[in-house]
């Protein structure tokens, strides 16, 4: 389940929530996981980032915030490539480990993000496919 919280005006609530919806069953995120969506335009040079609020076999809450400023495609890019980071997540859940983006040996692993630059494109053209008409617009 996802929630849009707070969506500024400029941006098509419609279009980001078909957007959210499609990249999680394409991720076939399980039915545990909640997602809510937030917009700023203060994230610190980032597109976006994720946090974890709870996470345990029953169920799975994530915030994701979004800076509210991007164009379509990296509005698009960033919460796919988010969408991707709590997919990362939840299958380490599944597996025990409560270390995110750390390796056994306590470095940060970067093959997290790589991972997450090459499905935000895949999730993008997959989506781009699923729209009538060839370019339509995150923003209103």
């Amino acid at each position: 389940m996802y929630y849009l919280e707070y969506v500024p005006e400029r941006i098509n609530r419609q279009y980001v929530g078909e957007a959210v919806e499609f990249a999680m069953n394409y991720l076939s995120l399980a039915e545990s996981v909640n997602i809510s969506i937030e917009w700023s335009e203060s994230v610190i040079s980032q597109d976006g980032f994720i946090y974890a609020e709870t996470y345990d076999e029953d169920e799975q809450w994530y915030t994701i915030e979004i800076n509210s400023e991007l164009d379509n495609d990296r509005l698009l890019r960033a919460i796919f490539h988010q969408i991707v980071h709590v997919k990362q997540r939840e299958l380490q859940v599944a597996e025990g480990n409560l270390y995110w983006k750390v390796s056994c040996s306590g470095k940060r692993s970067d093959a997290y993000e790589d991972q997450a630059y090459d499905h935000e494109t895949i999730i993008l053209k997959a989506f781009q496919k699923t729209k009538t008409k060839p370019r339509e617009k995150v923003l209103g």
